[in-house]
């Protein structure tokens, strides 16, 4: 009788853990997630069409203290491929305590398009929580970052991502080698 007890009891904690696990997931999912880094409280959330300007201006501040390697005049083309692109999209963002945008990122079927954190706010986690949220949605997220941008290559493998390939060229021709990267298990 008690071996059967034990059982029961066994199942029991088996289908809470299921559960917690289910509403764990359900909630990570959640756009509104909220991260901690000491007093500091970071807030994901999707962005609104008024932030337009302020989403352009963090890949602006983002790429001018990262990206050194692109010659001005590609410099120049990416921009206005970037404002065409960012001023119709919504994003993931995330924002501090006064609900003000510190960075961003675009996920598109599992796949990181972009992550972007103002310079401003490098160090501060902003980039680690803004990947955390990537991972809960995407567990096998992938990310294709320039070679020349050590800074990024740094980041994604301390996050766990190995590399997957390479390819020459960006995925607009340019003489950017790309490094394709995936979230190891």
């Amino acid at each position: 009788m008690g071996n059967v007890k034990a059982q029961e009891q066994n199942h029991y904690y088996e289908f809470n853990f299921t559960i917690v696990n289910l509403i764990t997931r359900f909630v990570s999912q959640d756009t509104s997630n909220d991260h901690f880094k000491g007093d500091n409280m970071l807030k994901i959330r999707m962005s609104r069409p008024s932030e337009a300007q302020e989403i352009i201006q963090i890949w602006k501040n983002s790429v001018d203290a990262t990206h050194d390697f692109l010659t001005a005049h590609d410099r120049q083309e990416i921009e206005k491929e970037v404002v065409s692109f960012f001023s119709e999209t919504p994003v993931l963002v995330a924002t501090n305590q006064e609900d003000q945008p510190l960075g961003f990122m675009f996920l598109h079927e599992g796949h990181l398009e972009a992550l972007f954190v103002d310079a401003s706010a490098r160090g501060l986690g902003v980039g680690k929580h803004l990947i955390s949220h990537a991972l809960a949605l995407h567990p096998d997220l992938s990310v294709d970052v320039n070679e020349q941008n050590h800074q990024a290559v740094g980041f994604y493998q301390h996050m766990g991502f190995k590399l997957s390939g390479r390819s020459e060229r960006d995925n607009q021709s340019r003489p950017y080698p790309l490094l394709h990267l995936y979230k190891a298990m």
